[in-house]
């Protein structure tokens, strides 16, 4: 009796200790991540459309981790439309983003929801069905009945990419009162009709055949007319690449104008008709801000892809729900302090003597300029530089580039461009040509100054050693330049420039300070103006790549009210440099012939829109982002003029750092001896009494500058002889964060390939290039294998920090662990890395989509629906169920031998 009782007592032991483990793991199921379900719901607007085929609406839920059905507060709800072919996984490459911005409280926890509608538009119609009102009239209020939503317009929130960016732009503007605010990812818009060969076109969403009459009545222009008379504004962020499809190699597809079809220049428009118009027709004062739809545009560098969406995704959800600070690389300001160092270059004033302005007709015979010399400024005969000529904006005076200088020094002083020479002309209004205002500027500053600039100066004396940068009306100035003497100049960077593709807006400086005639000369005007110098442009043999940026807060024209006609945003900077980029840039300017379906042969060319006005928050950042793209596709790194081997392989004298003995007596054991390295001097030299002194005090050699950072104990240093230490800053390698950088030590005639203690690598990384900081590592070459191996390090504040034990060439990568479970699969890499359409690709382009999913591409709408993702226990609790079971066993089995043997007992009795 007694041995069943323990069998029994043990039993509900085992029981116990069972049950607490698994109520853990049941419960770390539950509220470890965030959930997804598939779902699927009888829609009264499906059923009574005129396609039989489907009455049921698919979607799929996301629930955030700890959702609540009881929360007192209700959630808001996130509705996500896809793109064409689009399924319920269309969006599932960005649960993660959705994820990490509520875990870091970004924002608060939301739901999300994703329907399915295939290729509808978002539309109702006769051969797809009736989906905008399965959307509007059937699912809203069944999530609102199923879940713990905010079930009004505050608690719900749109976005859409490519098609369904139509549909989200279209049900924000028909349904205001049913949404707070609004995202679109590369919206499939056109304001006028879509061309024939796009899936508007083509699929039968706007009638089949294509009904213009249909199209035009549920168009956003439409939509506009009925949305500013109701009383609630929808805010809305718009996202585009400049790279996304050309409508343009299409070819004879399309007419010869089908550049207008473009992603960017539909964002551009857009941008105008909702938040640059006074739409309202609400009076304002002369000069102030027109009153409009509130919205944001951002033209950002990227194709019709996950590269742009991913990114647009996080800042469109902190926009609409003003949460968090944007981006800086989309949202710039400009910090004097960011730019803060003590190796500065100097500034000086001087006077051209010019014959060319002595000789014209006006009084004048001198131009002042300025003239930048970095730090560590050298004359000897075999350094040369390269040379930015900057041209300021109206009212331009010898404090016109002050902003500028500190940006400069610190991106030498960083390493992030090679030491450079600038020259900043300052000529008042002159618009940078000749006028008999101002004189002959432009032939002086051709003629006149930069052959002064070149006999002065030691400068690499050809077209990739000068550069323009012009900000406002010194954008007008290098536009004109660029394309008037490409012989002369490698690339250029415009900061807001003052430019029209047409007319000059009668109350701008162009047309009222003189410099296209006084009174204005329309047809001077139109003589020297960039559409005119495009023609002369392509008929020469060289490029001049341009980066181009513009603040999408500008002056709005329309704010002079009745000094410019109805239509002046049409001279606002956004419509005027998606113009200038169109025509540049996106255009067969060279009538080179091409392959139908391949990229436009056009002149190279970066285009920006980002969040900002006339002023230096854009400029600031233009500019270090311009010269970012000059070093990459102008000015050289070499000292010398070759860009293939920034330094020589035989250190010139001029090229040589070394040490003063009395540096060296002045150390303390431990200390370091810091050695500062630019793109000129980058090789030290020190005597063999020199290592020897370093050696007995321990002393760490410390290296800076180049972008990188070098700390090499002394005692490595185990030959004899005098220690050369070279570094070499190589062109930037495919996807590296930082450029290659080749090491070398050299001690007599032998090379240290090896180190006894380690030598720590520093190397710079801007915040902007890095993605997650985790994966972002040092690596070296291996030439035997060719292969990029890791060495390891730690990123934090902008550098990586690793250690060595030999020197080669070096790098940093952001990339992936090969073991990571989400590293992408060859086919995977393929299918993100291809931008050319497949062949049913080609045939139905719409609207710069190319078909491409984010998600799998599952267009049978009734599969999975009702089954569950995400949401299966894991192996541990199985195995603990199995135990239970058998705890549940032997509790069973100790309560019948109990009863048993008590009845047993009893009948004994």
């Amino acid at each position: 009796m007694k041995l069943f009782y323990k069998i029994y007592i043990a039993s509900l032991f085992i029981l116990a200790m069972l049950c607490i483990p698994l109520t853990t793991v049941l419960a770390e199921s539950v509220q470890s991540s965030s959930t997804l379900k598939l779902e699927s719901m009888e829609s009264e607007a499906l059923i009574g459309d005129q396609n039989p085929d489907t009455n049921s609406l698919n979607y799929k839920i996301y629930l955030p981790e700890g959702y609540d059905e009881n929360r007192a507060e209700g959630y808001p709800v996130l509705y996500l439309l896809h793109g064409s072919h689009g399924s319920v996984d269309s969006w599932d490459d960005f649960w993660d983003s959705l994820d990490s911005m509520i875990e870091n409280e970004i924002i608060e926890p939301v739901i999300a929801v994703v329907p399915a509608t295939n290729n509808s538009y978002w539309v109702d119609s006769n051969r797809l069905g009736n989906y905008e009102s399965a959307i509007i009239g059937d699912l809203i209020p069944n999530i609102d009945s199923d879940y713990n939503t905010i079930d009004d317009r505050k608690g719900r929130y749109l976005m859409g990419y490519s098609m369904g960016g139509y549909g989200a732009l279209r049900y924000s503007l028909a349904y205001p009162d049913k949404f707070n605010a609004t995202t679109l990812l590369s919206p499939a818009i056109q304001q006028g009709e879509p061309p024939s060969t796009s899936r508007a076109y083509t699929g039968g969403a706007f009638g089949d055949p294509y009904n213009a009459d249909i199209w035009n009545s549920k168009n956003y222009p439409a939509l506009i007319n009925s949305y500013v008379n109701q009383p609630y504004r929808v805010p809305i962020y718009t996202v585009v690449g400049d790279d996304d499809w050309n409508h343009l190699s299409e070819k004879e597809d399309l007419p010869a104008d089908a550049s207008k079809y473009n992603m960017e220049v539909q964002a551009v428009k857009l941008y105008q008709a909702l938040s640059r118009k006074n739409i309202f027709n609400t009076d304002f004062p002369k000069w102030e801000a027109v009153p409009a739809n509130p919205g944001e545009l951002r033209v950002v560098d990227g194709g019709h892809d996950l590269d742009v969406w991913s990114k647009g995704f996080e800042e469109g959800i902190k926009y609409m729900f003003d949460k968090g600070e944007e981006d800086p690389e989309w949202a710039p300001k400009y910090e004097v302090a960011n730019y803060a160092t003590e190796n500065k270059g100097t500034i000086t004033t001087k006077t051209l003597e010019s014959p060319v302005l002595a000789n014209d007709s006006t009084s004048g015979d001198t131009m002042d300029y300025q003239v930048y010399l970095p730090n560590g400024y050298s004359s000897a005969a075999n350094t040369k530089y390269s040379v930015l000529y900057l041209l300021h904006g109206s009212w331009g005076d010898d404090s016109s580039w002050d902003d500028f200088w500190p940006i400069l020094d610190s991106m030498i002083d960083n390493g992030d461009m090679p030491p450079v020479i600038a020259v900043a002309p300052i000529t008042g209004n002159s618009y940078w040509v000749d006028s008999g205002t101002y004189g002959s500027v432009e032939s002086a500053i051709i003629q006149d100054l930069v052959p002064t600039i070149e006999r002065d100066y030691p400068t690499v004396q050809e077209r990739k050693g000068r550069a323009l940068v012009g900000y406002s009306m010194g954008g007008y100035g290098a536009v004109r330049y660029s394309l008037v003497y490409p012989e002369l100049f490698g690339g250029t960077v415009l900061l807001s420039p003052a430019i029209e593709d047409g007319e000059a807006p009668i109350t701008s400086g162009a047309v009222t300070r003189g410099s296209f005639g006084d009174p204005f000369d329309s047809d001077r005007w139109d003589e020297l103006n960039y559409p005119n110098a495009l023609n002369g442009y392509a008929s020469k043999e060289f490029q001049v790549p341009m980066y181009i940026i513009a603040g999408d807060d500008d002056w709005n024209h329309l704010s002079e009210k009745e000094d410019l006609p109805d239509d002046a945003y049409k001279y606002n900077m956004e419509m005027q440099v998606v113009s200038l980029y169109e025509r540049l840039h996106r255009k067969n300017i060279y009538n080179k012939d091409f392959e139908k379906w391949e990229e436009v042969p056009a002149s190279p060319a970066e285009l920006r829109i980002v969040n900002g006005g006339h002023g230096m928050d854009v400029w600031g950042y233009g500019f270090e982002e311009g010269m970012h793209y000059l070093v990459n596709n102008g000015l050289l790194l070499s000292n010398e003029g070759d860009d293939e081997n920034p330094l020589p392989d035989e250190p010139t004298d001029d090229a040589k750092i070394t040490i003063e003995d009395n540096e060296i007596i002045d150390l303390t054991d431990g200390s370091s001896l810091l050695i500062n390295i630019d793109e000129i001097k980058s090789v030290v030299e020190i005597t063999a009494s020199q290592v020897e002194q370093l050696k007995d005090k321990k002393v760490i050699i410390h290296l800076k500058g180049l972008g990188v950072e070098l700390r090499i104990p002394a005692e490595n240093l185990t030959g004899e002889g005098d220690v050369q230490i070279i570094i070499k800053k190589d062109k930037d390698n495919g996807d590296a964060l930082t450029a290659v950088y080749d090491f070398s030590i050299t001690q007599g005639d032998k090379k240290i390939d090896s180190f006894g203690q380690p030598v720590t690598l520093i190397f710079k990384v801007a915040d902007t290039k890095v993605s997650n900081t985790k994966d972002v590592k040092i690596y070296y070459y291996e030439e035997e294998n060719g292969e990029w191996i890791k060495i390891g390090g730690t990123y934090k504040d902008g550098t990586v920090t690793a250690e060595t034990d030999h020197f080669t060439n070096f790098t940093v990568f952001e990339r992936k662990d090969q073991n990571d479970s989400e590293q992408p699969t060859d086919e995977q890499e393929d299918q993100n890395d291809s931008e050319q359409p497949t062949d049913e690709q080609k045939n139905n382009e719409d609207d710069g989509e190319t078909g491409q999913s984010t998600g799998n591409e599952n267009t049978d709408n009734d599969d999975g629906a009702g089954d569950k993702t995400d949401n299966e226990l894991p192996n541990t609790a199985s195995n603990m169920f199995n135990f239970l079971i058998l705890g549940v066993v032997f509790l069973l089995v100790g309560l019948f031998s109990l009863i048993f043997i008590v009845r047993l007992k009893r009948v004994r009795l």
